[in-house]
């Protein structure tokens, strides 16, 4: 089984009871490019063809949380896919100017989440549940973790103060950490989904882009 399968498999045997009260579990997948696990986390030219592998050694980015349940299930019924470069979300649009900017293949790239689960309801932005119950982010960070050693990527991006924040991580700046049994560097760039608020005291797009490169490129 490709490790994205493996890694669903997972995700379906996790009780409902499992996941706590305002989270609900992901039952649908998108067909094409999307965070995992609403998604495979890996950039898809063709949702006919197989899974493309995981690049190993390559770029991991972490969000936060996948989305809501509401406008999840709603894309999913779309058929078009969250990174799909025709329609893309607006997170998908800035973090491909940050790729393209750094000159890094989005092929060399996974995509996940430090939670696993939906917000339930519609509304993507806010706090997250989950953030208040120790076990079940106690779970999520040892999930995180496999998918980490199993790719042992040679950058970790997490998108946004609270997913370095689940990491454990002091700061912002580059810098090199071991997790998961590798060593690897990180930087902490601004969520995509916000960015003209969120990267105008860092030096705008173009900031982010050079620290994107100073650890990936």
């Amino acid at each position: 089984m490709h490790p994205v399968e493996v890694w669903w498999a997972e995700l379906e045997e996790l009780s409902n009871d499992a996941y706590p009260s305002g989270v609900c579990p992901v039952r649908q997948r998108v067909r094409g490019t999307a965070f995992f696990s609403g998604g495979a986390g890996l950039y898809i030219d063709d949702p006919d063809r197989p899974l493309p592998p995981i690049p190993v050694g390559g770029v991991m980015f972490v969000g936060h949380n996948l989305d809501a349940e509401a406008p999840f299930v709603e894309r999913v019924r779309s058929g078009r896919a969250h990174g799909d470069r025709r329609w893309p979300m607006r997170t998908w649009l800035n973090l491909y100017r940050l790729l393209d900017g750094a000159e890094i293949d989005p092929r060399e790239c996974f995509f996940t989440n430090a939670y696993v689960g939906l917000k339930a309801g519609s509304g993507a932005v806010g706090p997250f549940a989950g953030t208040k119950h120790p076990a079940f982010s106690q779970w999520c960070r040892a999930f995180l973790d496999r998918q980490i050693e199993y790719m042992r990527p040679r950058a970790i991006v997490p998108l946004g103060a609270e997913s370095r924040r689940f990491l454990g991580w002091p700061d912002r700046e580059p810098g090199v950490v071991e997790v998961a049994g590798c060593s690897t560097r990180y930087v902490c760039l601004a969520h995509p989904s916000m960015h003209p608020a969120n990267v105008a005291r860092r030096g705008g797009v173009a900031g982010e882009i050079d620290r994107l490169r100073a650890v990936a490129g």
